[in-house]
């Protein structure tokens, strides 16, 4: 799966991946081939995700509360990186997630469009939502 993001990200010339993660394994995967396009891990643990932020290159970790509603995560990631600057509007980023996280081995290709930074989704079935805090 996580090949399968990055030739994703290269396909559709996306500008981000974000990882949901439960213990940073899926962004190790998606390191390991080098994207070239940054990797955002959101997880709950702040042990594995200083660990993910420091051993893995090119991945920056988030500190949730909850992977539970997955959808929601994704508005409001999307909303802080796009205030941050590290996307802009009409950019695209891929998303993914391992059985842990809540979305079940899925991939979803996200546009930021320019109707009030909403979000749409190529796959809705998702479920409860956290406060982000960068790590």
């Amino acid at each position: 799966m996580s090949s399968s993001a990055v030739k994703t990200c290269i396909d559709v010339q996306a500008r981000l991946i974000v990882v949901f993660s439960d213990s940073g394994r899926m962004a190790a995967y998606v390191a390991k081939f080098r994207p070239g396009v940054p990797v955002l891990c959101l997880m709950p643990k702040i042990t594995a995700a200083r660990q993910c932020s420091g051993l893995l290159m090119g991945v920056h970790t988030i500190l949730v509360d909850s992977l539970a509603n997955t959808e929601e995560l994704i508005e409001e990631v999307n909303h802080a990186i796009h205030a941050s600057g590290m996307v802009s509007l009409g950019d695209k980023m891929v998303v993914i997630a391992g059985r842990k996280a809540g979305m079940k081995e899925q991939m979803l290709v996200v546009d930021i469009s320019k109707a009030n930074l909403t979000v749409t989704l190529s796959r809705k079935d998702v479920d409860s939502i956290s406060t982000v805090r960068w790590c």
